[in-house]
Formats: C-alpha cells, structure tokens, sequence
C-alpha cells in the first residue's frame, strides 16, 4: 500500500493472514452445508470476523513504516505521515489480557493537525512490540 523503500516497516505476518482467509473461505463452506438456523448464524458471523480480520491484513501492508522522514501509518484512507518532531511519545505498554503479559507499542502523534494515539499490537505489526519501538528510537535519534 505504501509503496516506498522504508528502514523499518510491520505488518501483520502473512501465514496469519492467509490463515484467516481460509478460515472464511471454509466458514462459507460451513454457512452453506448447514441444516439448522443455529449453525448458518455461527458461521456466518464466523465469515464476517475472519473476513474483515483478512481484509485489513491484506489492505494495511505495511501497518506502520518508517524512515528517517517519520513515521507512517497505514490506514483504509490512504497514508498517514508525521515527521519525527511530531512524534510525542513512543512507548510500549504491557497490561494483561486472558492471562498472559501482552505488549501494545504506543505512538502520540501530533502535527499541529492533528493528534492522535496509535495502539499497535503483535497482531498489527508482526513482531513483538518491543523490537519496533527499539527500530523506532534508533531511526528518531538517527534522522
């Protein structure tokens, strides 16, 4: 989507993906041999989650890249960019979720515009938060 030569860029990891548009695909399967109302509205909404999770894997690749211009984020809409100086703080969060530690890379942007709080997970970006905030940081200080 972005289209660009990038130091860094994340996106969601295309065997998940690919994972979640076969999930559709056979939900759709699932929708059409059922024989009970029950069983056609569990795949159904089965179809409709993997298939939006899929269509935002596919259209948001890359999610977020940089260089030594700023950041970028991709979004639905087209290419978000903000300059290094618009970036307020980057930090990556932990909290838990269903028992277990779970990272969330953290961005304030702010142009002036615009402001924003952007929350990247694992799932957004393909690698573990901490890895891209440190990629960040050292493409910030560099550009």
């Amino acid at each position: 989507m972005l289209g660009g030569v990038y130091a860094v860029s994340y996106a969601p990891k295309r065997l998940g993906v690919v994972a979640a548009w076969a999930g559709a695909g056979i939900a759709a399967g699932w929708a059409v041999l059922a024989t009970d109302a029950p069983s056609r509205l569990l795949a159904v909404a089965a179809i409709g989650l993997l298939g939006i999770l899929a269509l935002l894997g596919t259209a948001l690749r890359p999610r977020l890249a940089a260089d030594a211009d700023g950041i970028y984020l991709g979004r639905l809409r087209g290419v978000r960019h903000w300059p290094w100086d618009a970036v307020r703080r980057m930090e990556v969060v932990s909290s838990n979720r269903m028992g277990r530690r779970v990272g969330m890379l953290e961005l304030d942007l702010d142009d002036g515009e615009q402001e924003r709080l952007v929350v990247l997970t694992t799932l957004d970006l393909g690698v573990d938060p901490c890895d891209a905030e440190d990629a960040l940081r050292a493409l910030a200080g560099g550009g």
